[in-house]
């Protein structure tokens, strides 16, 4: 009897990567996205209509179609078992906000290019989110993306230190965003951000993943001590009053939270409170900023000089009254000289000719004035021009930049009588006034009050806001707020989906984090999005490549986090 046997089946092979291969690419360039979230480069990679291309956008949109790619490269639907289930709550809330931001251009008469352009930006970022929710599946995936964002945030830490400490332009650095400032005479901690704010922001809520990547084995409670201190260092040398409020709140909410607070917890929390305060009442520049909100204080000056003028070819001797209202003293010497500043401008000061300084008699310290003789000679010709009187740092930093104040006399010139070497003609450098915070508040509640529906559209209000305060305020960026911002753009209820998406990952955490579903490698995460929730009361984050990656990022990577299954915390 002859047997019988079966032919051999043939299997298809399936050619490129398997949905597995793609989410691990995926996850890949995750990483990669986050080492280079603060170090996004000024030049344009690529342009599509209004939308300009960064480096962080391409690798976005990598991201993106690495996941795509594998979602459709699947046979069938994983299961129950493969990655945790979003709420629905937050899906539908997501779902919203992407169609609030599709469709905002449309519902809104302003400059629908920026619109699209923003709005492409903050729909890009929230792709991300969701990828990172169905990319992210394991411990090991976390942990590669904490590594990963904690690299991104000691490389931007020591190029930043470098850059202040070079007092300028470090190698190097010259083609990233931002650049170094100071307040005062103190220079603040700035690159590789735009400002000094962002950098705070960014470090600070950056800092408890680099904690978490710490080689010692250490509980909760000592990462989150040593989380708070770093906190509190970012704020000391970025300046922020926002960033150094949140070591403080974090003091307060463990004294008043934690169930069971030992001798040594009560001594590590009263070191830390008196590490803030010492640093606060020793810097005359916190002290400034703490009780003089929206003035810098050193930059604080008044001058007393004639209102009308008028010179020929001969020198005119003016007397001029400086007076040093702030609590800082100015030097006369060395590379941060403080100078008796002039600059010609036309009586609308719309167009300035020259600029000329002259040493001051001696240190002008706190509350003191000095009088100082100026032999003037008109750099310009005969006609009718305004001396502007200002103080400057070094040749280069005028205080009204800071201040927006002017002292000014109206000069006839009637003779002409110009220099060799007289500079040409050049836009005004000066800035107009700095608006406070409370203010652009007031101006938030106001253009949303006038479009409560629709809103004005995505990133909107800035400009309308500037139109708004007129020309002799500063350019208004955002809301400083991320509630009143979202309203004044989106109205209601498109301009509450945002912050109801905030709020839904908020009480999940605190959800998660009070039943002791959360590991020791997710903690960081709580500790993140606090900083960037509180942050988001006194800013707008989306709009930058850094805080809003973060914030992207953060919400994506905790609803990748399994909380079906109590995990044992590290305490």
């Amino acid at each position: 009897m002859t047997a019988v046997v079966p032919a051999p089946t043939r299997t298809r092979r399936r050619i490129g990567p398997g949905p597995a291969d793609s989410r691990v690419a995926t996850v890949r360039l995750l990483a990669l996205w986050a080492v280079l979230l603060p170090f996004e480069p000024e030049a344009v990679w690529l342009s599509v209509g209004p939308v300009d291309l960064r480096l962080g956008q391409i690798l976005e949109l990598a991201v993106v179609a690495s996941f795509v790619a594998g979602t459709l490269g699947r046979r069938s639907r994983p299961g129950r078992g493969d990655s945790p289930p979003v709420p629905r709550a937050v899906r539908v809330t997501a779902l919203l906000f992407a169609v609030v931001l599709a469709v905002s251009p449309l519902l809104s008469s302003g400059d629908r290019q920026t619109m699209v352009a923003m709005g492409f930006r903050f729909g890009l970022g929230l792709a991300v989110a969701a990828v990172a929710a169905g990319a992210v599946r394991s411990r090991e995936d976390m942990m590669l993306l904490t590594r990963a964002l904690a690299t991104g945030v000691v490389v931007a830490a020591v190029v930043g230190l470098w850059a202040m400490a070079s007092g300028g332009e470090a190698p190097l650095t010259s083609w990233l965003r931002g650049s170094p400032t100071r307040l005062g005479l103190d220079p603040r901690l700035t690159r590789p951000f735009p400002h000094a704010n962002l950098a705070a922001v960014f470090l600070a809520a950056g800092l408890p993943a680099v904690v978490a990547t710490t080689p010692v084995k250490a509980t909760i409670p000592l990462r989150w001590g040593i989380t708070v201190a770093t906190v509190a260092l970012a704020a000391g040398l970025t300046y922020s009053r926002p960033v150094l409020l949140l070591p403080v709140a974090a003091l307060v909410v463990a004294a008043v939270g934690a169930r069971e607070m030992s001798r040594r917890w009560w001594t590590a929390a009263g070191l830390v409170a008196a590490v803030i305060l010492a640093v606060v009442l020793t810097d005359p520049h916190w002290r400034t900023r703490i009780l003089h909100p929206g003035n810098d204080g050193f930059y604080a000056v008044t001058v007393d000089a004639p209102g009308a003028l008028t010179l020929g070819t001969s020198p005119e001797t003016v007397r001029v009254t400086v007076t040093n209202p702030g609590s800082d003293t100015w030097s006369t010497g060395g590379a941060d000289s403080v100078q008796l500043g002039i600059r010609w401008q036309s009586p609308d000061g719309a167009t300035q000719f020259a600029t000329e300084t002259h040493p001051l008699a001696r240190e002008i310290g706190p509350g003191r004035t000095v009088d100082i003789e100026v032999n003037l000679v008109a750099p310009v010709p005969a006609g009718s021009y305004v001396a502007v009187w200002d103080l400057v740092i070094d040749r280069e930093v005028w205080f009204a930049e800071s201040t927006g104040s002017r002292f000014v006399t109206a000069v006839t010139v009637t003779a002409d009588r110009v220099p060799a070497g007289a500079s040409a003609s050049q836009p005004t450098p000066r800035r107009a006034a700095e608006v406070s915070r409370p203010r652009i508040w007031r101006e938030a509640l106001a253009v949303w009050a006038g479009r409560p529906l629709t809103g004005v559209g995505t990133s909107g209000f800035g400009s309308v806001a500037t139109a708004r305060l007129g020309p002799d305020s500063q350019r208004v960026v955002h809301a400083h707020d991320l509630v009143l911002e979202s309203l004044a753009d989106w109205g209601v209820p498109g301009g509450l989906v945002l912050p109801l998406l905030v709020a839904l990952t908020v009480v999940s955490m605190a959800a998660a984090v009070r039943n002791g579903l959360v590991a020791n490698h997710h903690v960081w995460l709580v500790g993140t999005a606090a900083v960037l929730v509180g942050w988001s009361v006194v800013e707008w984050l989306l709009p930058f490549s850094a805080t809003g990656g973060l914030f992207w990022l953060t919400g994506g990577l905790w609803w990748s986090v399994d909380r079906r299954t109590a995990v044992a915390a590290d305490v």
